[in-house]
């Protein structure tokens, strides 16, 4: 994939065009998987899959386009991959409780 294409998803990124729609879609997924607590790795896996490979986006993002930042969309950035980190540790924690 070329660097234009990694731009354009870190424009719709701090823009907060794309993160609003990943959201949207990790919590109506997740919300209609978290029906079966009985069964917690069934339950947090969808969650943790997801929160992975959106931070390996951002990492992607974040590595690609590092030259078109400005410190503050960096920040934004860094942020939004934080983020998803404690959403990981999180679904981890849940699932061997």
């Amino acid at each position: 994939m070329n660097k234009e294409y990694w731009q354009g998803i870190q424009s719709e990124i701090l823009e907060r065009r794309g993160i609003y729609k990943l959201w949207v879609f990790l919590f109506l997924f997740c919300g209609t998987v978290i029906m079966l607590p009985e069964i917690p790795v069934l339950a947090y896996s969808p969650q943790l899959l997801l929160g992975v490979i959106t931070l390996v986006f951002l990492g992607i993002i974040w590595h690609v386009c590092k030259e078109e930042r400005s410190k503050e969309q960096s920040h934004e950035l860094l942020g939004y991959m934080v983020l998803f980190l404690v959403m990981i540790a999180g679904s981890v924690y849940r699932m061997f409780r």
